[in-house]
């Protein structure tokens, strides 16, 4: 009996087994959870917040509208600089809205050398992630 016919029959260990399916069935559950619960179905479906009246996403009044937490996080990571560096960002916290019942977070958006280079607001319970970048910045 060759090394690798003892590789193959050995069984893969239970942990891996029933650690890694369970964690990925939750994940599933609560993506599903928040992209239907879209606060209470009063999400926007579109690159802005109707009745916004300030510079986009520079206000809680004209809020960047994203798709769950997990949206806003991917819209995050692919905000870039004009010159298309990198960026890192800081949740600050939450802010009421005129235009949106559910929350509006503020973020830090800082340049990967530390610069702040902006603070933008996002409504992270909408119906779809906005496909607009704010002035200065651009979508990888």
């Amino acid at each position: 009996m060759e090394f690798f016919d003892l590789v193959k029959k050995q069984p893969a260990p239970r942990n891996v087994q029933t650690n890694a399916a369970p964690m990925s069935q939750q994940q599933k559950a609560l993506v599903e959870l928040m992209s239907a619960m879209q606060w209470m179905g009063e999400g926007v479906g579109a690159d802005e917040m109707p009745g916004g009246v300030a510079e986009f996403g520079m206000s809680a009044e004209k809020p960047i509208p994203c798709k769950t937490i997990f949206g806003s996080m991917a819209y995050r990571d692919s905000l870039r600089t004009a010159d298309g560096s990198k960026m890192m960002a800081e949740r600050l916290g939450s802010h009421g809205s005129n235009v949106s019942s559910s929350p509006v977070d503020r973020d830090l958006i800082r340049h990967v050398s530390g610069k702040e280079l902006a603070k933008v607001f996002i409504s992270r319970y909408q119906g779809r992630v906005s496909r607009k970048a704010p002035r200065g910045f651009r979508l990888a």
